[in-house]
């Protein structure tokens, strides 16, 4: 049998900030992941690497964002991994 549980949780101003700097980080490099992976199929037919993608944010989008050194570097590459996943099982199912 599952169990399933709720929590609520009341962050104080601060926390809240930094919950929309992360979300918002995390959503831009989600974005921009996918756009670099729609961009580089249709090109060249062969889908870029989450390892290529990690390259690329670590040492060219980065720098250029200052903001996103704000938000916690495993989140960003988190997000790497769920457009890996999304984009896998899009073809896999197509």
């Amino acid at each position: 049998m599952l169990k399933a549980y709720k929590y609520r949780i009341y962050p104080n101003q601060k926390q809240k900030e930094m919950i929309k700097i992360h979300f918002g980080a995390c959503r831009f490099v989600y974005n921009w992941a996918l756009e670099q992976k729609i961009k580089t199929y249709e090109q060249t037919k062969k889908s870029i690497s989450r390892f290529d993608l990690q390259h690329i944010l670590v040492h060219e989008v980065k720098p250029s964002n200052e903001w996103l050194k704000e938000a916690n570097s495993q989140a960003l590459l988190a997000s790497l991994v769920n457009v890996e996943s999304a984009f896998t099982k899009f073809f896999r199912e197509k």
